[in-house]
């Protein structure tokens, strides 16, 4: 479902295929980043406005203080926003808390660059909350 609302979102603004920054029981957000063969896409990626997101995969889900170079706080029809963001995904890239298990769900904060732009502790989300999805290309 979150794939799904990425490629609407990008259909008639971008090229391409669009998967969501989203960790599911089966399978934790960076292993998601795979091109239409299955093969993993390793960046770099960027927002809209040309800004360099991250540089690479790894980046993504490493030790640094600042994962990523810009926020992840633009829409692909250019609305910025820095709040919260579904991901299921601790910074390093494991599955977090998901829905519905009755606890806080993992989200991110769009405006950040440091690991909570996917894991944050302050803003507790509960399911059914209407919040953003990070969907990054992959093809």
């Amino acid at each position: 479902m979150a794939d799904v609302k990425c490629q609407a979102e990008a259909s008639g603004r971008l090229p391409g295929r669009f998967v969501a920054w989203f960790s599911s029981v089966a399978a934790p957000a960076p292993s998601r980043l795979v091109d239409a063969t299955g093969q993993p896409v390793n960046g770099p990626w960027f927002r809209v406005d040309g800004m360099r997101i991250v540089a690479s995969r790894s980046a993504l889900v490493g030790t640094a203080s600042t994962p990523l170079e810009n926020p992840i706080n633009l829409s692909a029809s250019r609305v910025k926003s820095g709040g919260g963001v579904w991901t299921g995904t601790r910074s390093d890239g494991s599955v977090g808390t998901l829905c519905p298990t009755g606890a806080t769900p993992t989200t991110g904060i769009a405006a950040d660059v440091g690991p909570t732009w996917t894991d944050q502790k302050v803003f507790d989300a509960k399911c059914g909350d209407t919040l953003l999805l990070y969907c990054f290309q992959v093809d």
